[in-house]
């Protein structure tokens, strides 16, 4: 099990933060609950940023050859 999904949330922090997206007049694509993914992903984007960012000439075509 990762580390991020061992940490038990508040069930009602849980509902509060869905009811505040169902009432959102622009809600977001993608919502973590919870402390764990979201320091994930400020740890992995950078790197994958990175990557896409290397093979962004491949990516669209302006690659020579």
């Amino acid at each position: 099990m990762h580390r991020a999904a061992a940490v038990r949330q508040d069930p009602a922090a849980t509902r509060k933060a869905i009811l505040t997206l169902a009432d959102a007049d622009e809600p977001p694509l993608r919502f973590f609950l919870g402390t764990g993914p979201l320091d994930l992903m400020r740890r992995v984007y950078p790197a994958r940023l990175a990557e896409w960012e290397r093979w962004e000439a491949v990516s669209t075509g302006i690659a020579g050859g």
